[in-house]
């Protein structure tokens, strides 16, 4: 690597050393990516060849995205010709069913946390990858395909599809960003979630409901940190968790802002929507068992629905990381791949692709969609081959209404669901009796 000059050696050589890099983090998608992994040298090699972050950055991205999709593909094929051929559910088959459902979700965390932080470099990969006839469609469309193939599988007739939950929540998730992206037929659409949402499994559609409201009052835009950017080391601030004390939080932080002292990781924030959802707004929110505090005083559930997440910028350390000394190469120690990769260039790559997610337009896109659903759903005399409602669809579609940024904007989402649910009002009574097959004549009458 001492020798890597364009000068000394020159642009075809160099262009040939950078096919290869490309050709191993692409292979690499899905392993370690720690130091001394083979993607870190991978990365750390690139860096002599492409010095700008930012293209740099959007040869990682696609290299990565290509490896994912064909990881995606040989999925399928591993599911139509392996799992579909098995009729019972022994544990060597448990085995095989789980493998898949892992590496899934594997692919879709990586996916996703592409799509979070530079959602353009995203974007514009799986458009190439379509383009390029490598795929006939996105990530999400081909996970989703993946997902039906191993619950449609023989071998997954079993009353416990936990091994599914997870590789629900991370699809929904990304099908959500898809339709931001893009409305083209290519990419995920509603129907996608729909599909999701309509499981029969119930504990599955609440884990996907849960996931599509915190995505929807998500603000993590990828716009740059809110303490100075990529060159502004000095402003480097450390912030701690007020529910479970971790210092320093890492990545993003979440806050009210203003004048209002409070900041909780990731973990506490979700594990207080969780709370927050099946509790009374002015309730006290209690998080690992105890209750929040705010300047001595409890913090009320509604107040988590307000918080934000804030990117926070990189230490001194990590921002020098992103110029990788050749003496370090030399001596044998490579720089972990996160110095080399995390660095948040995200405002330069994004294009406005996933901080659409947060807008009110997006929420009421996807409101109108889940009511029509939702109406479709309840008039079980025309679509008596639908399955019944979920009661965690009717509660994403309060908590989308409740929380609205307005009070004019709840109002008119309230009076939505309520004339959709008035015209098949006999669908729902005819709903709530399937459900509750053993209600007695006088409760029926009453209804």
């Amino acid at each position: 690597t001492q020798f890597l000059n364009k000068e000394i050696l020159g642009a075809p050589f160099c262009e040939s050393i950078r096919e290869n890099m490309k050709n191993i983090i692409q292979q690499t998608a899905l392993g370690p990516s720690e130091r001394g992994s083979l993607r870190s040298h991978a990365i750390a090699l690139l860096t002599q060849i492409e010095v700008n972050p930012v293209e740099r950055m959007i040869i990682i991205d696609e290299a990565i995205l290509h490896g994912l999709m064909f990881s995606m593909q040989d999925l399928q094929h591993f599911i139509q010709t392996g799992l579909s051929k098995s009729s019972a559910l022994s544990r060597n088959q448990e085995t095989e069913i789980n493998g898949p459902v892992n590496v899934l979700s594997q692919i879709l965390r990586t996916a996703i946390s592409i799509a979070r932080k530079r959602g353009g470099n995203y974007r514009k990969s799986i458009s190439r990858i379509i383009k390029s006839n490598l795929s006939k469609a996105s990530l999400a469309v081909e996970a989703k395909n993946v997902l039906d193939s191993c619950m449609r599988s023989k071998s997954c007739h079993e009353k416990d599809n936990s091994r599914f939950h997870e590789a629900g929540k991370l699809l929904s998730e990304l099908i959500l960003i898809e339709i931001a992206c893009s409305d083209s037929t290519e990419y995920a659409q509603f129907d996608s979630l729909e599909s999701l949402l309509m499981c029969s499994d119930q504990n599955f559609v609440k884990g996907c409901c849960d996931c599509v409201m915190v995505a929807l009052r998500s603000n993590d835009n990828g716009v740059g940190p809110e303490h100075g950017g990529l060159h502004s080391p000095s402003n480097y601030v450390t912030y701690q968790c007020d529910s479970c004390k971790t210092l320093p939080i890492k990545g993003r932080r979440y806050t009210l802002g203003g004048t209002v002292d409070i900041d909780l990781c990731k973990e506490c924030f979700e594990i207080g929507i969780s709370y927050a959802r099946s509790h009374e707004l002015n309730d006290p929110l209690v998080i690992h068992g105890k209750t929040l505090l705010v300047d001595d005083e409890e913090m009320a559930c509604e107040k988590i629905w307000q918080m934000s997440p804030k990117s926070i910028a990189p230490s001194i350390a990590e921002i020098e990381g992103t110029n990788v000394d050749t003496t370090l190469i030399n001596n044998g120690d490579v720089l972990n791949t996160h110095d080399l990769y995390d660095v948040d260039i995200s405002s330069r790559t994004n294009d406005g692709c996933v901080e659409v997610l947060s807008t009110e337009s997006f929420r009421s896109h996807i409101f109108v969609h889940l009511v029509e659903v939702a109406s479709r759903s309840i008039n079980t005399v025309e679509y008596c081959d639908s399955p019944p409602l979920s009661c965690h669809v009717l509660q994403l579609l309060l908590d989308i209404a409740l929380k609205s940024d307005t009070e004019e904007l709840k109002i008119t989402r309230g009076k939505q669901m309520a004339a959709s649910f008035s015209e098949n009002i006999l669908g729902l009574m005819k709903l709530c009796q399937s459900v509750e097959p053993n209600i007695s004549k006088q409760e029926r009458v009453k209804l």
